[in-house]
């Protein structure tokens, strides 16, 4: 019996596989099948008979095929296999309308095509180590022990010269103090390596070598091209071995970063695979059968097996070439959402608003368009869809992502239908405009300074405030007792966050710590130019003593940030590090702003709070603005309190927001002085050192 039961199953496995449309049959066959097994041992002649109707329903059944479905019977006719001797092909016939291709012509996939396809591409995949020291001990400071930290990934070479592509966060640890890179060639050579440029939204980094000679480069193939089920190879160094290859398809190929959990990365979309990867995989190359590199391996699910994800490498290419250029990415800023008008979101959106326009079947819905923003400011409005961008028609969010790319600063024309509709109607006539700004900065645990101190400031003069916080700090009003320096690339992407969603007006910077802080920042601002305004404070010591600055930053400060500024608010003690000499007069001070404005900013506001050897400036606070339209000074009587911890930052932020609400310069200036001067009249007595300002005593408790 238990013979006559797997005969039954290799049966009706063959007609499964043979003919599907047939599948009710076989449904009935195979209930048939089961009560017969599940009896057979009281009912063996039911049993038999079965195998015998079984197999006569079989015969029966193909040979109704004939008649009944003949195309199907033509199709599994024209699927046929023959061997070639000569090359050990096998040659596998494809349905008429196939777009596939393989390695070989004609879509032949031979024993080696694998093989073959690495040997194209293997000269060019390296291995990337970094060595770095890690940050400072909290409890020691900047000057005690690091400890040093070691990690790999893969990368592969595009230029010749000795360009090399990989993900950015395999070189993530070169982006702050000593980290070096070591790259390693397939031939077994180590050179090494200086982090050329990176982008950390689209997670990726160029590595520059100098081999001394052209090195072997890798083939760049088109995303766009690949399907589901398509054979793809995966090379790197995963868990430091060196030149490993591992292989799979194609899983899907447009996979959303929302599903993956990255909402707020709208414009990457990754290629899925079941090619094993492991950690030293991230930033090696993805190729298809013909040797070319279609993405780049950049991570994997956690605790599974074969859900893998490649960065495609039609978006890298798009920006590769501006990280080759600019040394960062500019990115379009239109200052909207948008939401894919599918079948059942246009039934939902007419069902719930009768004023929605039947005639609307496709498009991209756009539910909400920022003040303020290039899309507001270009005439678009909350409700309408946009069915043709360009002048291509567009029916989902990643075909007008895909469309848009990368292009800024150029006129962009939209094809729009817009009808009432009641829950979409724009009401801001109500309400007052919100302006956002943003502080970059230290955070201060005693709140009287730092970002704590600029956002009380910008809540308290009607800005909404975001902040990037550099570095964190265990301080009070006696001093500084540890700072704890957030790592660059964390620093990068903190900015990237918040400028990709809010539409910032106005920016401020504080303690930036040190040179590599103040370089994310500078390719950042130079990104992202949506803001109007950069106020810079340049703190470099605190009231207690303690250096907020590394010396190695100052030059990197002066040089590359103070040319972005609208305008540069440093103290006399500050006025006399960055130039390096005593400013001891009103005279002194003057000379000085003009020195100042020499580094590019427009503007350079010396306050005055500290008292200088001349008694000109000893019975009161003045402040001097150097501008485009000469000096101006502003002048408060000097209060007797030792409250004044967060005097510079509460200055520079409040100027900042007055800036970000649409006031001139000198009249952001002159408002900042003002409430700076009420927020110290009402001061607290807090702590045995300099108390803090009170930067809602306006307020009536």
């Amino acid at each position: 019996m238990q013979r006559y039961y797997a005969t039954l199953q290799i049966l009706r496995k063959a007609v499964k596989s043979a003919y599907k449309p047939g599948y009710s049959t076989l449904r009935s066959f195979t209930t048939f099948q089961k009560r017969a097994y599940s009896n057979y041992d009281k009912r063996g002649f039911y049993f038999g008979t079965g195998c015998i109707v079984g197999g006569l329903s079989c015969y029966l059944y193909f040979r109704g095929k004939d008649k009944t479905h003949g195309a199907g019977m033509e199709l599994i006719q024209n699927c046929s296999m023959t061997v070639d001797n000569s090359s050990n092909l096998v040659k596998v016939g494809s349905f008429e309308g196939d777009q596939a291709t393989g390695s070989a012509e004609g879509g032949v996939m031979s024993r080696y095509a694998i093989a073959d396809a690495v040997a194209k591409v293997a000269p060019a995949v390296v291995n990337i180590t970094v060595t770095a020291e890690g940050p400072p001990s909290p409890w020691l400071g900047p000057m005690g022990p690091r400890e040093v930290q070691q990690s790999s990934g893969s990368g592969f070479i595009i230029d010749p010269q000795g360009f090399i592509l990989t993900n950015a966060h395999v070189v993530s640890e070169a982006f702050h103090y000593t980290g070096q890179i070591t790259v390693t060639l397939q031939d077994g050579r180590a050179f090494p390596g200086k982090l050329h440029s990176h982008d950390t939204l689209s997670d990726l980094a160029i590595i520059k070598i100098d081999a001394g000679q052209p090195l072997p480069c890798a083939k760049l193939g088109k995303s766009r091209n690949l399907r589901p089920g398509e054979w793809v190879v995966a090379l790197g160094s995963p868990l430091m071995l060196a030149n490993s290859v591992t292989s799979g398809i194609v899983s899907a190929v447009q996979r959303e970063s929302y599903e993956l959990g990255f909402p707020g990365s709208s414009k990457l979309a990754f290629i899925q695979t079941d090619a094993a990867i492991n950690v030293g995989n991230s930033g090696g190359p993805l190729v298809n059968l013909d040797g070319e590199v279609v993405g780049i391996n950049t991570m994997k699910a956690l605790r599974s097996d074969g859900i893998s994800f490649a960065l495609p490498i039609d978006l890298v290419k798009d920006v590769v070439e501006q990280l080759k250029t600019h040394g960062f990415v500019k990115r379009p800023y239109l200052g909207i959402k948008l939401l894919t008008l599918s079948p059942r979101v246009l039934e939902e959106l007419k069902e719930r608003d009768p004023h929605f326009p039947s005639d609307v079947s496709y498009g991209v819905l756009v539910p909400q368009v920022l003040p303020g923003s290039p899309a507001d400011r270009g005439g678009l409005r909350a409700g309408d869809v946009i069915i043709e961008f360009d002048g291509k028609p567009v029916k989902s969010t990643r075909e007008f992502l895909d469309i848009l790319g990368y292009r800024v600063d150029k006129p962009i024309q939209v094809k729009i239908i817009r009808g009432e509709r009641k829950f979409m109607k724009a009401r801001r006539s109500r309400h007052p405009p919100y302006y956002c700004a943003l502080t970059v900065a230290g955070s201060d645990s005693c709140a009287g300074a730092g970002i704590q101190a600029d956002l009380k400031t910008m809540s308290a003069l009607g800005v909404y405030g975001t902040s990037v916080i550099t570095a964190v700090t265990a301080q009070n009003t006696v001093g500084v007792q540890g700072i704890f320096p957030i790592e660059p690339w964390f620093v990068r992407q903190q900015l990237d966050s918040i400028f990709s969603d809010i539409p910032i007006r106005a920016v401020k910077t504080g303690m930036l710590y040190s040179t590599e802080i103040i370089q994310q920042l500078v390719t950042a601002l130079k990104h992202y130019s949506s803001f109007e305004h950069l106020v810079v404070d340049p703190v470099l010591v605190a009231k207690g003593g303690a250096y907020l600055l590394t010396k190695d930053a100052l030059e990197t400060l002066k040089n590359e940030l103070f040319p972005l500024a609208t305008v540069i608010t440093p103290n006399i003690p500050e006025v006399c590090a960055l130039l390096g000499r005593q400013v001891e007069s009103l005279q002194d001070v003057r000379e000085a702003a003009k020195e100042l404005l020499e580094f590019g900013a427009k503007a350079v506001l010396i306050k005055g709070g500290h008292t200088i050897a001349s008694s000109e400036l000893d019975d009161s606070c003045t402040d001097i603005l150097l501008d485009s339209q000469g000096f101006e000074v502003y002048v408060k009587p000097r209060l007797e309190t030792l409250n004044t911890h967060g005097t510079g930052c509460t200055t520079a932020s409040a100027i900042c927001a007055y800036l970000a609400k649409g006031c001139s310069l000198r009249v952001a200036v002159a408002s900042a002085k003002e409430y700076v001067f009420e927020c110290m009249q009402r001061s607290f007595s807090i702590g045995s050192g300099h108390g803090p300002l009170n930067h809602f005593g306006f307020l009536k408790v």
